[in-house]
Parts: structure tokens; sequence; C-alpha cells
């Protein structure tokens, strides 16, 4: 049965769809809420009809974002996989929709990277330790019971992974956008990869080099660039 999408949330999906390229294309801060409904056809109106704001407006891009990521987060969860491939399934999800959505990801690192917007941050960052959390903490516990892990605290220690994480994220986002114009910066990359892989097997006292959740086909695309460079 075919859902029928109401003309309110058609219009609200073009705004979001154009507003994401604008954003991409432009950057968030060059981009107007003029550029965007001028780009439509509307008049200004009818954009705060839909958001009381441009923030509004990624805020709501970010909300989309994030509940996919979370609806497939959850079917990993309730699957008949073990613990271990569960926890590695969770972050191969997260990259594969960051991946997909990479237009967004770049938008909001030119967004939080800058220190007026720190509030924003701080808000993506407890949205997502809310969601991801609980699902961590379900999965380590499971691997506690049956030996894959052996940690003290599940909920903590899951806590403490997500902050790794996004400390990482935030520690190298700012290269990946460089990584184009200077592909040896995969290198460090990597290093700072592996590194954290490396501590994550220590927090949960697995085997090293057992988790598989480390991007290396990215990581090799870049190392063949540094070739052809060279």
């Amino acid at each position: 049965m075919k859902i029928k999408v109401s003309k309110h949330d058609q219009r609200m999906n073009e705004l979001l769809s154009i507003s994401r390229k604008l954003f991409f294309s432009k950057g968030y801060e060059k981009t107007t809420v003029s550029d965007i409904i001028d780009e439509i056809g509307i008049a200004k109106g009818t954009f705060y009809h839909y958001f009381k704001s441009k923030e509004d407006l990624l805020d709501k891009l970010v909300e989309n974002f994030n509940t996919d990521t979370y609806s497939a987060v959850d079917i990993i969860v309730k699957s008949d996989l073990s613990p271990l491939k569960k926890f590695e399934h969770v972050f191969k999800v997260i990259k594969d929709v960051k991946t997909e959505n990479y237009d967004l990801m770049i938008t909001l690192l030119d967004f939080m990277y800058d220190e007026k917007n720190i509030l924003f941050k701080e808000k993506l960052y407890k949205n997502y330790m809310r969601n991801l959390s609980p699902v961590l903490t379900t999965i380590i516990e499971e691997g506690s019971q049956d030996g894959s892990f052996r940690t003290f605290e599940p909920e903590t220690t899951a806590e403490i992974i997500l902050s790794l994480f996004m400390k990482f994220g935030e520690l190298l986002g700012p290269m990946w956008k460089r990584v184009y114009e200077e592909p040896e910066i995969t290198l460090i990359i990597e290093l700072k990869g592996r590194s954290l892989v490396n501590a994550i097997e220590r927090i949960l006292g697995v085997q090293e080099n057992i988790l598989d959740i480390f991007d290396e086909e990215v990581i090799e695309y870049f190392k063949k660039r540094i070739l052809i460079k060279d």
C-alpha cells in the first residue's frame, strides 16, 4: 500500500532538500533564507510557516538523519548476531549512513567547528549519547554474559566508548575535509584510527585486532591516490 504524503510534508521535504544542496554548495553560513526561498520560488512567510529559522531547519535535517541511523541500529540489536558482530555492525551502520549523507556531514563539520555554534554541537552529542548508549549497553551486557567481553560495568563502558568515538570524530573531522587535496593525511588518520580501535579492544577486554570497525576501503582509496600523486 502506497503511503500518501500530505502537501504540508511535500513542501517541508522540498525545503529540506533544497536547503541541504545549498548548504553543501555554498556553505551553511553563506546560505541565507532568501537563497532558499528564491531557489524554490516561495514567499518568505511560507518558509517561516515551516521553520522558525535557518538553524531550526538544520535541526530538522539532523533529526531526520538521526532517525535513519537509530532505526538501522535498532534492527542490529534485535538480530541473532553474536555480541561481537552486533558491536561491529552498529559502527558500520553509522559509517554507512554518514557516507550516504556526505553532503550533510560536510555541512555539519563546517557548522560544528565554528565556536559560536558550540551549543549546537553539545546538543548533537547529547542526542547521540542518549540514543546510542542504551544500544551499546545492551550489546555489551550480552557479551559480558556469554564471555565475549570482559568488562565490569556495561553502561559506563558504553558511555566511555561513545565518548571516545565523538572525540575522535571531532579530532579528525577537519582532516577528512582536506584529504582530497592532501591524501597523505590518510596516513595520520589510519594511525589514529587503529589506536582508537586498539583502545576500545582493551576496554572491552577482547583479543587485539579482533574488532572490524575500521574503514579499510576508504583508507586504501586515499593510499592509492598518494601513489598516483607521487
